[in-house]
């Protein structure tokens, strides 16, 4: 079993379950909310390379983003760690959308490889505080080991 850490707790995962895990933060309570991140993780092969990740994925959101328009796409570093900036726009309803995203992989390990995801969404284009503020969180970021360590036992 894998060893997860999320704010409030830690946990033995089941065998046979995969980590989707998302975490949302917005701007408003209820409604769309004119900013939010969402930092998500996924497994990909070991032999996968950021170069074939990043073809994959801008093959999925072409296909699935209505007048998917790709602004930028470039290999940067995060905490030291190999990560994908791209940076797009498409249409939902009528409304100009735009996404930033970062797709890092941190170090790999002899069996499986995450690759986490931090994305910025806007509707119209991404303003100077919201953009600010994806940068700053960015920069802030310190990723784990990737090794797995063992629960602790209680007294």
């Amino acid at each position: 079993m894998a060893i997860y850490h999320a704010n409030d707790l830690i946990f033995e995962l089941p065998a046979g379950l995969k980590d989707k895990t998302h975490h949302v933060f917005t701007v408003t309570d209820e409604g769309p909310s004119p900013f939010n991140i969402v930092i998500s993780r996924a497994l990909v092969d070991p032999s996968e390379t950021i170069q074939s990740y990043g073809a994959r994925l801008i093959a999925d959101l072409q296909r699935s983003l209505p007048r998917f328009s790709l602004t930028s796409y470039q290999e940067v570093k995060v905490d030291g760690s190999l990560a994908l900036r791209i940076e797009y726009s498409w249409n939902r309803e009528n409304i100009s959308m735009r996404q930033v995203q970062f797709s890092i992989f941190p170090a790999v390990n002899s069996v499986t490889r995450k690759v986490i995801q931090i994305t910025g969404t806007s509707s119209g284009p991404l303003s100077g505080n919201w953009d600010a503020a994806f940068t700053t969180l960015i920069a802030t970021i310190r990723l784990q080991s990737s090794e797995d360590t063992p629960l602790q036992q209680r007294a």
